[in-house]
């Protein structure tokens, strides 16, 4: 009968084993978390060394063979036909989240005993979690945009990318996207590394980025998209280096498209070198001077996203508050955890100095949300002066348009890959130059904004440049 103390002790038996060996589990789970993690890392490192050595000998190989060309050395630039990175990426996230949450699992272990001991500050230790669970979400889209998308190639008209001439390629895409148009991102990029041993770090600086949009079509096959791209290139920008792995050029194309559910993404990494064509001249009659191209048309100006409208005797030009709604809200996310943990440290086990260096870095980056958000700048122009405000509360001034003496562009600042610039007023007979709007993307689009303003107020073009 199950009531007597035979049966209730083969119960007991039977989940005193139970317990007994998930606890036996538990423990082994546990104490493999760090060989795994650390082994697997240990392995990845003599694998990625191995290849490494191997790709630096054919390197040096193809080297000997083409001094002159220095794309050859590199086995993905040999073929105008260039594969995205969506692979790459793919495990690159898999890879990393699996890595972060098993270091950071014992985080869960520990919290709970310490603040069953009163150490409230152990909750920030918490972030790293939270932080595993956002590169979860991460590796889950990589894999999905992989899975749906599968891989797009890019095939250059000509090879390498002439450095101050033209990009000439065609994307194709093995499905079908609902998206008519794709958003092109071209950018130069300067990744390096600092520190050393476990403060070693790499990071990215966008010397150069260009965003562009173009029309999508039916590809080569049924189910396919493909677009033609066109884009200018600087003459003074570093040339593609990828010899140091601690100190590399990047030239990226990224093109996306907004789809149901996960967006389109690929990422194609271009060989741009100087082919003595840096001064992006064009077809000329013969004998006549090669005349210098400019990176802009007449009316790049409206890429910018200002809103144009005609005024009494000018034409204005507006960026209105909250048209940088996504990047302010993501800028805020940073302000808040570090506001946050400034007021933990102080409130809590009274760390006012850790606590105040916090709470100030979150102050200024909530500085940079309000600017982001609140700041707005309208321009009104005639031939014969220009009107501006500019900023989160700033008022109406004006200039009359012979004292203008250029009006420039300068970067201001960037957010993830993009950068953006503000227009500056420099008057004669004044030292200094006046922020006439900010926040304005794209470099090629601001500039042609500027000398548009410029051509309005009756500024020559070589003092508008």
């Amino acid at each position: 009968m199950n009531g007597c103390p035979a049966h209730r002790r083969q119960r007991g038996g039977v989940a005193g084993t139970v317990f007994a060996v998930l606890f036996i589990a538990a423990g082994l789970a546990f104490g493999m978390i760090f060989p795994l993690a650390f082994g697997g890392a240990g392995a990845f490192v003599l694998v990625a060394m191995r290849r490494a050595s191997r790709r630096q000998a054919r390197r040096e190989e193809w080297r000997t063979r083409f001094p002159d060309q220095p794309w050859m050395q590199f086995e993905r630039w040999r073929s105008p036909e260039l594969e995205s990175e969506s692979g790459r990426t793919k495990w690159l996230a898999i890879g990393f989240a699996l890595f972060w949450n098993l270091v950071s699992a014992p985080v869960l272990f520990i919290v709970p005993r310490e603040l069953s001991d009163g150490n409230r500050a152990a909750l920030i230790a918490l972030l790293v979690p939270l932080v595993g669970i956002g590169l979860i979400a991460w590796a889950v889209r990589e894999a999905i945009r992989k899975h749906r998308y599968g891989d797009s190639r890019l095939r250059l008209d000509s090879v390498p990318v002439p450095l101050g001439g033209m990009l000439q390629a065609t994307v194709d895409i093995p499905v079908r996207l609902e998206g008519r148009e794709l958003a092109v991102q071209f950018a130069c990029v300067h990744r390096y590394r600092t520190g050393t041993g476990k403060n070693r770090r790499t990071r990215e600086k966008t010397l150069w980025e260009d965003r562009q949009r173009f029309a999508a079509r039916s590809g080569d096959g049924p189910g396919r998209t493909s677009a033609r791209i066109e884009m200018r290139l600087p003459g003074d920008r570093p040339v593609a280096r990828d010899e140091d792995a601690d100190d590399r050029i990047v030239w990226r194309l990224e093109v996306t498209s907004e789809e149901p559910g996960v967006d389109y993404k690929a990422v194609f990494e271009l060989p741009v070198f100087d082919l003595g064509e840096a001064d992006g001249s064009v077809g000329t009659e013969a004998g006549a001077p090669a005349l210098p191209t400019p990176l802009f048309d007449a009316d790049d100006w409206r890429e910018t996203g200002v809103q144009h409208a005609y005024a009494s005797g000018g034409q204005r030009f507006r960026f209105a508050r909250l048209r940088m709604l996504g990047g302010g809200l993501m800028t805020l996310v940073f302000a808040l955890v570090f506001g946050g943990a400034g007021a933990f440290l102080i409130l809590g086990p009274g760390l006012w100095l850790f606590g105040g260096v916090f709470a100030l870095v979150g102050l200024l980056i909530l500085w940079a949300v309000v600017s982001m958000l609140f700041q707005q700048s309208e321009i009104v122009v005639s031939p014969d002066r220009l009107r501006w405000r500019h900023g989160v509360f700033g008022g109406w001034q004006e200039v009359e348009a012979g004292a203008i003496k250029a009006i420039g562009v300068k970067r201001s600042g960037s957010i993830g890959r993009n950068l953006y610039f503000r227009l500056e007023l420099e008057r004669w007979g004044r030292e200094g130059r006046t922020a006439i709007a900010g926040w304005v993307p794209n470099e090629r689009a601001a500039r042609s904004l500027a000398a548009h303003l410029a051509s309005l107020a009756g500024v020559r073009p070589e003092a508008a440049s």
